[in-house]
């Protein structure tokens, strides 16, 4: 699967979830595609990250991880209360 083709397809499909005080960053950093979800809040700054590390023997095509991933996005942003960084200063994981 060509990483690109989904990131393109990812950006188009995050487009729906537009809110002004989220701000969603997808990236393709060697074999993962990340989407960086954060706010600021009064107290800190919160998020999460959404990271998929297609196999080459999955089947899925660009379109169908980006729709799996603006899934999951959604959902946490349904959740209303986006998480602060944990102890070790990390942002909330998500492998889709």
């Amino acid at each position: 699967m060509n990483l690109q083709d989904a990131l393109a397809a990812l950006t188009t499909s995050l487009e729906s979830l537009n809110r002004d005080d989220v701000t969603m960053t997808p990236r393709v950093d060697g074999d993962e595609l990340t989407v960086s979800v954060r706010s600021t809040d009064v107290d800190a700054l919160r998020g999460f990250d959404v990271v998929a590390q297609p196999l080459p023997s999955e089947e899925r095509t660009a379109d169908d991880l980006a729709h799996d991933i603006t899934e999951v996005v959604e959902r946490e942003l349904m959740y209303g209360q986006l998480a602060a960084t944990d102890e070790d200063g990390e942002f909330k994981r998500i492998v889709v």
